[in-house]
């Protein structure tokens, strides 16, 4: 069984709604902007890319987060999937969007086989969640062996795209 739709899902019309209270947000540069509906178009993007109205994009539910998890999981080996399901790492600033795990559980469960059984593994420390992405990068980058991967400039402008078959195999 599924959880229910989140009351801010495209489907309740959200873009009608009078009963969204109102966040006042202060840029960088002291622009201010009061918003309400904005809060959840902005992020319904992430889950619905073809609300996102992105220029020149096309095929919309390809892009959005749940199709990008579903579809790297089938890039795999048939007997790794269920682990992989079972194991979806929650990181990113994008992660401490208010309700954002709840969202992508409900979206890969519903969009994935009953037999899957999805399980998001999220920290529960926002600063952990929020920088985790960079410091996997930066452990990545001091690995002798990703440093073989690496591609100078020259070696794009020498090669083109074809290098990076040639040196990530």
């Amino acid at each position: 069984s599924h959880p229910p739709p989140h009351p801010f899902h495209p489907s309740h019309r959200i873009e009608h709604s009078t009963s969204i209270p109102s966040t006042s947000y202060e840029f960088p540069n002291g622009y201010s902007l009061n918003a309400t509906v904005e809060k959840f178009k902005l992020t319904e993007g992430l889950f619905n890319a073809g609300s996102a109205n992105i220029k020149g994009v096309s095929g919309g539910d390809l892009l959005s987060l749940p199709n990008v998890v579903i579809n790297s999981a089938s890039q795999c080996d048939v007997d790794v999937r269920p682990t992989l399901y079972s194991n979806v790492v929650v990181v990113g600033g994008n992660s401490l969007l208010p309700g954002f795990p709840e969202r992508l559980n409900r979206e890969l469960s519903q969009k994935t086989p009953h037999s899957v059984r999805v399980k998001l593994v999220q920290n529960t420390s926002a600063i952990e969640r929020r920088f985790s992405p960079w410091i996997g990068g930066s452990i990545l980058a001091s690995l002798g062996t990703f440093q073989q991967m690496w591609i100078s400039k020259q070696e794009y402008e020498e090669n083109g795209k074809r290098i990076v078959d040639k040196k990530c195999p």
